[in-house]
């Protein structure tokens, strides 16, 4: 008859073994039992494998070779059904410090003690042992160092009274006298009750809008629910209630009523339990903001004009306005805030986009959307015309028509007829040459009445007509020759005296979606500047 009995450890190799780089070593275990024991190897935790430095033969390994890793914990397991044993044997390779017993990972609620362990050996049996939290030495650590840690002869670390910033990896550094060392690192959790992360305070809330009330909180572990209160009792949620709870933290109000003012508190509770203290919200209904006037849905501009954009609201307490485009940034320069209306003057393509009026008070803040469209245009009129005649000449000057369509070519066309005895010929029509703002007509009738127009025109069409000048022509006693000129009867007269200098430090600054340029003017101002056009391509 056979009787079951547990393994019982039998010869083994000594506790404690030393041996030298490249030598070869053997280790063994033996153990009885009913029935038969199996046997595992296992070095520092891990099983123990064949390699090929490395045998693993039954109850023997043989380890060949030998190098700095093969130092360490060695344990020869055996177990049947009945029950197990062990012996561990500690292999020391000469020069170096092993850690037998690595720190563990652990978790403490705070206020308590932890404790890592780490037992280190080497070939004197002297180790020297340093602890590190999150690299840092333990001992310079504020807060921690001398005043709440000690590290045992053994080298153990024990934290007392830990609070919730003592939570971080913690590393042991055992040290030999010829200064070789081994590392080995754990983490401490420290686990706490809720702590709501907000005081006492006043709340209002808009009536007949959406309201809020929030909860922050930390806790570990993690909050698993929070009770509400209203003047001291339970706030019962039932399914699709006016008040309900949002994101675990939130007390929600669908629409906030007057009946929803009072003294509010949230307690939050984890598998510790519950939060010490609980902050009492105080709770008034006030007026939200409200459009008195609001902007129209878009507004049409051209290019050069000024915008005035009302924008008008109410409530308690009074709101402020605040203007804002999406997507960019207003021009202080160009931008007026008069009686809560935007005015933007001398208006420009970049000036196109949303635009927010935004009215906030304590209680809430809304939001209104306007588009502002700003067209480029055919040019105005040509200004400034003066004509001068002679017997059979007109020279005619003008000022240059503003073109918002200013990056592009803008041409200018002389039309002109004759009048005489309250009949009107047909138009003739010259074309100017490009940059030029004079043009003497040449020709004409002596002592003859003429009407003169100028219309300007860029790449979206023409532009307005100039307004009419009538100017009569000098008389003559002369007998004039008609003689025909080729292409036209005009000559061009360049624009008299010199031209300014260039501009100068010419600098372009990219700010996203648009670019900002700057210039200084020409050194040499005896020579005035009328106006400037920036090409781009």
């Amino acid at each position: 008859m056979m009787f079951a009995a547990p393994p019982v450890i039998g010869n083994n190799s000594p506790s404690f073994l030393l041996g030298k780089e490249g030598q070869n070593i053997e280790l063994w275990c033996s153990a009885t039992g009913s029935p038969e024991p199996q046997l595992t190897w296992l070095k520092d935790g891990n099983e123990v494998l064949s390699s090929e430095d490395i045998i693993v033969d039954g109850n023997k390994i043989r380890l060949n070779n030998l190098k700095r890793e093969d130092g360490g914990a060695y344990q020869c397991v055996f177990k049947n059904v009945v029950g197990q044993a062990s012996h561990t044997i500690k292999l020391i390779i000469k020069g170096y410090v092993y850690i037998m017993e690595k720190p563990r990972n652990i978790t403490v609620q705070d206020g308590n003690e932890a404790k890592f362990i780490c037992h280190a050996d080497n070939e004197f049996h002297n180790s020297t042992f340093k602890w590190y939290k999150d690299n840092v030495d333990v001992q310079l650590v504020p807060g921690l160092g001398t005043l709440r840690s000690s590290i045992l002869s053994d080298g153990t670390l024990i934290i007392r009274n830990v609070i919730k910033s003592d939570s971080a990896w913690f590393e042991c550094e055992a040290k030999n006298e010829i200064s070789t060392s081994a590392k080995a690192k754990a983490f401490l959790n420290v686990t706490y009750l809720p702590v709501v992360l907000t005081s006492d305070m006043t709340v209002l809330l808009p009536r007949n809008m959406p309201g809020l009330l929030s909860c922050p909180f930390d806790a570990n572990p993690p909050v698993t629910s929070v009770v509400w209160t209203k003047n001291e009792q339970e706030i019962k949620f039932l399914d699709y209630t006016r008040v309900y709870k949002r994101n675990l933290s939130d007390l929600a109000f669908r629409t906030v009523r007057e009946s929803d003012e009072g003294a509010y508190s949230c307690t939050p509770y984890s598998a510790l339990g519950a939060s010490k203290y609980s902050p009492r919200f105080q709770v008034h209904i006030r007026d939200p903001p409200y459009f008195k006037e609001r902007p129209k849905r878009y507004y049409q501009k051209q290019v050069g004009d000024t915008i005035s954009i009302p924008c008008e609201a109410t409530g308690d307490p009074t709101p402020t306005i605040k203007w804002q485009k999406q997507n960019g940034q207003l021009d202080p320069e160009k931008k007026l805030i008069e009686d809560s209306r935007l005015v933007i003057t001398y208006l420009s393509m970049d000036d196109s986009g949303y635009y927010e009026c935004e009215a906030s008070n304590e209680v809430a803040t809304i939001v209104t959307t306007t588009l502002l469209i700003v067209e480029v245009s055919s040019p105005h009129r040509a200004r400034n015309i003066s004509i001068k005649t002679t017997e059979n000449t007109a020279n005619v000057k003008w000022l240059p028509a503003f073109d918002s369509d200013y990056a592009k070519r803008q041409d200018y066309f002389i039309w002109y007829r004759e009048i005489e005895k309250n009949t009107k010929q047909n138009w003739t029509t010259i074309a100017v040459p490009d940059d030029y703002t004079s043009l003497l007509v040449e020709n004409l009738k002596s002592d003859t009445r003429y009407e003169f127009v100028i219309l300007s025109r860029n790449s979206l069409g023409n532009g307005l007509f100039s307004e009419r000048h009538l100017v009569k022509t000098k008389g003559s006693k002369r007998h004039i020759t008609k003689t025909e000129v080729y292409p036209s009867a005009a000559i061009a007269i360049p624009p008299p005296g010199p031209r300014p200098d260039s501009p100068r430090n010419l600098t372009i600054k990219n700010l996203g979606d648009t670019l900002e340029i700057r210039w200084l003017p020409p050194r040499n101002l005896t020579v005035p500047v009328q106006y400037y056009i920036v090409y781009f391509r």
